[in-house]
């Protein structure tokens, strides 16, 4: 039986738990219909696999096997970034592609769907295992959001800092031509007294 990873389906972890570590057949059924995949495994709480049925026994042996092999467990990429400038049809190409979901987001837009908590996420039906996943989303799209309001601060402070230095450039082409023109003044005067 091959190791589990991000791309295993929740199939796969529900059979392996099954065979491996002997979680009841309650458990199994739980892990397939609250969608738990590869992806989210590394995301649950000892809460949630408590909810999902999963006992103290196989639960300690699925931790220990778990923390053993992270190193399979890679992030996956997303392609698509939410804003909170994002229409409904891009929220809901994203919940299609990426959460395999599409019932209840007649008015979710990206402003709202960066606003889900929990509560929000369960009223629209989303699975427990979707629901880690949309959570780490939203993380990781607020994290773009911030990092490109930092950009856009510091190019904001790089133009500034560049008009004041072109201005400095230009008070010192204008002073230099003062000063030019204040000696020519002070030698006309000295050829006056002379």
């Amino acid at each position: 039986m091959k190791e589990l990873s991000e791309e295993s389906t929740e199939n796969e972890v529900a059979y392996y738990f099954f065979s491996n570590f002997k979680i009841n057949k309650d458990a199994k059924e739980n892990i397939i219909n609250e969608k738990i995949d590869g992806d989210v495994l590394l995301d649950l709480e000892d809460l949630d696999f408590k909810r999902l049925g999963v006992k103290l026994g196989p639960l300690k042996k699925i931790r220990t096997y778990l923390n053993e092999n992270k190193h399979n467990f890679k992030e996956k990429k997303i392609n698509e970034v939410i804003t909170d400038k994002s229409k409904t049809e891009e929220v809901k190409y994203f919940f299609d592609k990426y959460l395999n979901f599409t019932e209840n987001l007649n008015d979710l837009d990206g402003k709202k769907l960066l606003e889900l908590d929990e509560d929000k996420m369960k009223s629209l039906g989303l699975k427990l295992g979707q629901r880690k996943k949309l959570a780490k989303y939203i993380k990781h799209f607020k994290t773009l959001i911030e990092k490109e309001g930092n950009e856009n601060k510091l190019e904001q402070e790089n133009k500034i800092a560049k008009m004041i230095n072109n201005n400095n450039n230009d008070n010192i082409l204008y002073l230099k031509k003062q000063n030019e023109e204040y000696k020519k003044k002070i030698n006309i005067l000295e050829n006056k007294i002379k």
